[in-house]
C-alpha cells in the first residue's frame, strides 16, 4: 500500500521486535532525510517527524510461514520492487 511499508526480519530472540522497529524507523529516517530532505519537507505531515508512532508485528507460524509471508508482501499492490536484486538495479540506475 502506498502509505506504509512491509518489512519480514529475521532476529535472534535477544531482540525485541519494538527495538527493531525504533532502530529500523531511526536509521532509515536519517538515510532518507540525508538523500531527499528537499522533497520530504512537503510531505511530512508534522514538522520533523518521518514516520508514525504505531506500528504492527506479527510473527511467522505453523499457519504462516516464512514463504507465505514474503510473497504476500511481494504481491502487495503498488510494491515496484520485488527482490533484492531489484534494489540492486535501482541502485545502479540513480549513479
Amino acid at each position: 500500500m502506498p502509505d506504509h511499508v512491509h518489512v519480514l526480519v529475521e532476529a535472534p530472540p535477544k531482540h525485541s521486535p519494538s527495538k527493531i522497529v525504533q532502530v529500523f524507523k531511526s536509521i532509515s529516517s536519517k538515510m532518507l532525510r540525508e538523500e531527499f530532505l528537499p522533497q520530504l519537507k512537503r510531505l511530512i505531515w508534522k514538522d520533523g517527524v518521518l514516520w508514525a508512532r504505531g506500528y504492527y508485528v506479527a510473527s511467522v507460524s505453523d499457519g504462516a510461514t516464512t514463504e507465505v509471508v514474503r510473497e504476500y508482501i511481494n504481491t502487495q499492490k503498488g510494491r515496484p520492487y520485488k527482490t533484492p536484486n531489484d534494489f540492486e538495479k535501482l541502485e545502479v540506475l540513480r549513479k
